[in-house]
């Protein structure tokens, strides 16, 4: 099946992680828009309104928390996913509790990513579109 292109926020500090991200999601026909920090990804956000959201926690510290809540609350749209990665299974646990429409321990399998992330944002819209 073609994948729908979409617009997409990567949120990563790790050139040589977001590069490999970035590229497949590209090779898919992805619009892709990287930030290296927690300002940058909100600023972008705003501005660009993507269809979903990498996040990746490591970049964001202890701030993680706060930055989905203003990313689902203010910055996107309602039918936009946002997707967090982490390498520890209790923070992801809590970050999706906050808003987040799925939670990706690390190390991440690129190579099913444009699909799965086409599919929560698949997912999301549906579910928003019919409350």
């Amino acid at each position: 099946m073609p994948y729908e292109s979409m617009r997409i926020l990567v949120v990563d500090h790790d050139t040589e992680d977001s590069s490999r991200i970035v590229g497949t999601l590209r090779e898919h026909g992805h619009v892709v828009t990287v930030a290296g920090d927690a300002a940058s990804a909100l600023a972008i956000a705003k501005q660009d309104e993507p269809d979903a959201v990498l996040l990746e926690l490591a970049v964001l510290g202890a701030s993680a928390h706060e930055i989905v809540r203003m990313l689902r609350g203010d910055v996107l749209r309602p039918r936009a996913s946002i997707i967090a990665i982490g390498s520890s299974a209790a923070e992801l646990a809590q970050i999706g509790s906050l808003g987040a429409d799925l939670v990706l321990e690390t190390p991440l399998d690129t190579e099913h990513l444009g699909s799965l992330i086409q599919y929560i944002t698949r997912l999301r819209r549906h579910s928003v579109g019919t409350r």
